[in-house]
């Protein structure tokens, strides 16, 4: 049982966008989920195996993503990001008592989206989604990256720009106008 971790999002990030690219045309947007440590870096959920935080949830390996053309002029302000969803990416050697984490947690997002859906309607944007799934999840913060870093450093040796959870959206929309900025 993970201790009373504050929950992070943390954007993925290759060399020089927020967008990973593909050979197709098209991108991908993604935050995962971690904890941040004392350090002020970002730790993943995992350690010998699916550890299940105080709430109960499995949050190793899970990840919010969509996708996103790369035609000019169409990513701007996030209006080409589409496709969106949360899942399990790449996890390693899921066993039952891991899968029924999974998919308790899977479970309980998709009520409370649901409930939202009630309430507000489907979320318009990706960002909307991202914020609702981050308040579901208790998550208190995002991290950027505020500095360039080579695609092969990995994400302890990088450094980051941490903000509240409710600037999510406003953070979305900013990171794909300069992503637009530099494809132009």
């Amino acid at each position: 049982m993970t201790d009373k971790l504050e929950r992070i999002l943390l954007m993925s990030w290759d060399a020089t966008s927020p967008i990973t690219h593909d050979r197709s045309g098209y991108g991908h947007v993604e935050f995962s989920f971690h904890y941040l440590h004392e350090d002020g870096k970002p730790r993943n959920f995992r350690g010998d195996r699916y550890e299940v935080t105080e709430q109960g949830d499995s949050m190793a390996d899970l990840a919010m993503r969509s996708q996103v053309n790369l035609k000019p002029n169409e990513v701007l302000l996030g209006k080409g990001l589409y496709g969106w969803g949360i899942a399990y990416r790449r996890p390693f050697n899921v066993d039952l008592y891991d899968a029924r984490g999974m998919a308790k947690t899977l479970g309980k997002i998709h009520r409370y989206l649901d409930k939202q859906i009630e309430k507000y309607d489907y979320p318009e944007t990706f960002a909307v989604f991202v914020q609702r799934i981050a308040y579901c999840m208790k998550i208190t913060a995002i991290l950027e990256e505020s500095g360039k870093a080579m695609s092969s450093d990995n994400y302890m040796r990088r450094t980051y720009q941490k903000s509240d959870v409710g600037d999510v959206r406003y953070r979305i929309d900013n990171l794909m106008a300069r992503h637009q900025d530099v494809q132009n």
